[in-house]
This record gives C-alpha cells, structure tokens and sequence, in this order.
C-alpha cells in the first residue's frame, strides 16, 4: 500500500550508506557510491555541507512509502535523522514541537516495529529515542540517513533447533551462562537484536538474556534485556528487536539466560546444540549481579558440550581481521569463533589495530588455515558482516601444502573481488617471517608475497603489508638479505609470537593506512 505524507519544509536525504576507510570518505565502483566527496583520512565527512547531496525542494512535496524505501535501502527497520538547526535540541528532548505541523506515524512497521526509532542532533553525539507521533519544526533542516543492517556478534555455530531441551524443571527461577568460546561477543558495542529457538513457552512468565564479565575466576552481570516472552513464538527461530538496546559490552562477553516460571514443574525448551568444548552452567535461583561463582557448585552434572546457541545483532564493524593463527592471537588468544577456550584478547594484533585507531572490529581467525580455506568462509566471515576495512593474512599452511602457485594467487584474487564487490578496503598482510620454515619455503614465500603485492597494487587503493623489516632477521646462510627469521624478542615458537610481536605487526597495519 502506497501512503503519501506532504511535507513543508527542506528535508534532505541521503540514499547511500557513507563509504568510508576508517575516518575518512573513500571511492568505490559499487552501486551504493558515497553522497560526501572524497576527502583526506582523518577528517570527517560533513553531509550537510557536502556538494553533491540529494535535496528535496520544499513546498508539499509528497514522498510515497514504496518511493522512499527505493530511494533508501534500509534492510533494518531504523533511521537516523539529523538536524542543523539550533532549536533542534529541544525537538529531540521534548519529542514535540509547538510549531510543528508534520506528525511521522507507524510508516514502515508492518510487523509492529518503527523505522523513526532513533534521532541524534548535527553535531552532537547523544543520542535520544522519540516516538513515531514526534513533530519536528517546520524551520529545521532535516536529513534521513539510512543505518547499516544488523550483523552477528554471536554465536559462530548455527542456531539449534534439534536437541536436548533445557530449562527450568521444577524451579520458580533459574539461571545460565553460556561457557563456549564460539557463544562468546566477538565485538564492542551495542547489541539491538537476538536471534534464538524456543520450542515450548508454557507458563513461562519471564525469559530475560544476561550479558556477563569475567573477572578471574568469578563473573559480574553487566546488563540484562527486557522480558522477551512477548516477541517469542515457540517452535521457530525468533529475530527478537530489544525495546532497549544493550550498550557498553565489550568482546569476550558472555551471554545466559533467567527464566521465571509460573508453573514450577515446566520445562522452557531452550534447545542445547553439542558445542565443541561448551558447557551451560545453571543457578536453581537468581544467580545475583556480581562476583558470581559459575564454575563452582554448578548444577549440571554434566557441563561439556553443550551450548544454547542463541545469536546477537550489532551494527557492522569497522574492521574485520581475517587468516589463520597469526589472526587469532596463538599461542596465546584463540578467536570466538575456533572451539578451544584460550582468552588473552591483548594478545592479538587485531586488538591493538583497534584500539590505536579507536574503531570497532571482529576478528575472524582460525589455525591451521589455508588461503583456499580462508576463501570459502570469506562471504560468510568477512562480507557479510559488512565492514569497511579486511585485513587478510594467511599462507604459511599453503608453503607447508605446497599448494600450487597458480591456486595461491586464484584464491588471493577471488578474496580480493569479493572485497571490491563489497565496497570493502582490503589491507593484505604478506607470508610473515617464519623461523621453523626450510630455506626452500622461505625463497618461496619471497616470491609469493612479490606476486601478491603486485595483484593487490592492480586494486584501486588497497595495501600490501611487509612487516619483515620490523619483526624479521636475517638467517645466516640464507639468501642474500633475506628476513625469514622472527626476531628472537618476538619469537613464541618459531611460528606465532610474543604479545609484544603482535603489537608490532598491529602497528605495522596502522603505519600503512595512516601512511597510504
């Protein structure tokens, strides 16, 4: 159904989402190119001033809904609208205006959900909730930017709809945490959606998500949702939209459950997926805010693997780091998604990349991989959680396979395709140097990282990444000024590295943007 709403006064829509890499805006070739005029790293992309913005002219100009969902491809039902007028604050924290004339209804909600859920004023960060009734003056400026869809932040295996059930049996109230690493939040920031499986909801009267910290050996309950018993249909997969958005978790948080029964001898049937290393630990009552002892005192007899695989929705990240161990931070840090629970985030150079340039990231590493292998997942993995930057590493595995020269750099250039359908920078991390490799291996991985660097370079503005200089040495016997060796202050085991190893290999990644 097509409904018309007049509008009276200058309203500015922007219909792409905002390239950037990083803090700054970007080019691309793919259909959704940035309304804000390219600019240099570090500044910030100003759409109310920029020269090529889409405006619409004023005076009872009527947007159809089927017109404006076109014009804005919105995939996940929110909006950010934005104001450079100075009474805009006022708006926002009263959520009317007396001289406003134009009222937003329910527009985009035919499954009960609104699009004008969030607002924030030009140039301020704060960011207001408004209803769908609130009026805006007829003397502001007004600009609609689309947000970007909804990814997963958790879980890594799919959501269970085959298992043993799990619940509260005879008890009023009882309590979980998921203990599996592929469960645990792989990003910072705030989550606005869980997706999970309930097969029987009977006199349940109150299932809340917990999000959990550990701290040692005990766990603090940093927050917790709304009863989610209402945006629940048993016997299906729910995508449940929070009412209150979760805010502040960080990555390596855990999530659980508290159900409330009205009935003591119901069972609510969470479905437990076998979780490689998993366990559920339970609470016969409410297990309390903080210092709580999960591992101690437990009530399931039999903790391993088991996971309820519930999975939770965060705005993309700016970063995703994609390979194999080096990635994932071994011997130290194993990534949220790889099954063994090892847990030291600092130690892995993706954390360092992050916190240096101040972005959000997710970081998609798992041992033992080949770039053959790190190219089948790198839709799901990599594109699909929509970042603006990759950064790929990988091939120590294909030197040990002797994967073909020809397979090598076909996988490197479907990865990189990938990313540039994506609209996403990639920045390419060559074979790192590598102690336990054979000087045969060595000569090799020189001449692949030559070949990989030069097919990057064919890429409009992507990197290749050399850390040889920083981390390398010389190893006597070799080739003439070959750096095949780690430096012995960064050298783990001949393969992976120190923790002040990665945090070289970060700053070499932060170098070349900042220096591209």
């Amino acid at each position: 159904m097509v409904v018309a709403y007049r509008i009276k006064f200058p309203i500015v829509i922007f219909i792409t989402t905002v390239w950037v890499l990083l803090t700054g805006c970007g080019n691309s070739d793919n259909i959704n190119d940035p309304v804000c005029p390219s600019i240099n790293t570090g500044s910030v992309c100003d759409p109310v001033n920029s020269t090529n913005e889409t405006r619409l002219e004023p005076d009872a100009i009527e947007i159809s809904v089927d017109q404006l969902e076109e014009e804005i491809p919105l995939t996940d039902p929110t909006c950010i609208i934005h104001t450079d007028k100075p009474e805009a604050p006022d708006l926002w924290n009263t959520g009317t205006s007396s001289t406003g004339d134009l009222s937003f209804p329910d527009l985009f909600a035919p499954d009960n959900r609104t699009i004008w859920q969030s607002a924030i004023p030009y140039g301020s960060g704060t960011l207001e909730s408004f209803t769908p009734e609130t009026q805006f003056s007829p003397y502001s400026q007004i600009q609609m930017l689309p947000i970007p869809p909804l990814v997963p932040v958790s879980c890594y295996p799919d959501i269970a709809t085959e298992g043993t059930p799990v619940g509260s049996e005879g008890y009023s109230v009882r309590e979980c945490i998921c203990f599996a690493q592929q469960l645990r939040i792989r990003q910072d920031g705030v989550i606005y959606m869980i997706e999970m499986y309930a097969e029987d909801l009977t006199d349940t009267d109150r299932l809340i998500l917990t999000i959990w910290r550990q701290y040692g050996d005990t766990f603090f309950r940093f927050a917790e949702s709304e009863n989610l018993i209402g945006h629940l249909v048993p016997n299906q997969v729910n995508e449940v939209m929070l009412n209150e958005p979760i805010t502040g978790v960080l990555e390596g948080d855990f999530y659980g459950f508290r159900i409330h029964q009205s009935g003591m001898e119901v069972r609510t049937q969470l479905v437990r997926s076998d979780v490689y290393h998993g366990h559920i630990f339970w609470k016969n009552e409410n297990a309390g805010d903080s210092d709580v002892d999960w591992f101690g005192g437990h009530d399931d007899a039999s903790p391993h693997g088991r996971g309820i695989t519930a999975r939770l929705y965060m705005r993309p990240p700016d970063i995703v780091a994609i390979g194999d161990s080096i990635v994932s931070g071994h011997p130290h840090h194993t990534s949220f998604i790889e099954p063994i629970h090892r847990t030291n985030i600092e130690a892995s150079f993706p954390y360092w990349v992050r916190t240096q340039l101040g972005v959000s990231s997710q970081t998609m590493g798992i041992g033992n991989t080949s770039i053959g292998e790190i190219e089948a997942r790198f839709a799901a993995d990599c594109v699909n959680l929509r970042p603006r930057v990759a950064i790929i590493e990988g091939g120590i595995k294909d030197l040990n396979l002797g994967t073909s020269t020809a397979d090598y750099l076909t996988s490197w250039e479907n990865v990189l395709d990938q990313c540039e359908k994506g609209g996403i920078q990639a920045i390419v991390l060559g074979i790192l140097p590598w102690t336990s490799g054979s000087d045969s291996q060595m000569i090799r991985r020189d001449a692949l990282n030559a070949m990989v660097s030069d097919l990057v370079k064919s890429y409009d503005g992507y990197l290749f990444v050399d850390t040889d200089t920083i981390i390398g040495t010389h190893r006597v016997g070799g080739e003439p000024g070959n750096l095949w060796d780690i430096r012995d202050q960064y050298d783990c085991d001949g393969i992976h590295y120190t923790q002040q190893g990665y945090y070289k290999i970060a700053s070499a990644v932060v170098d070349a943007i900042i220096h591209q």
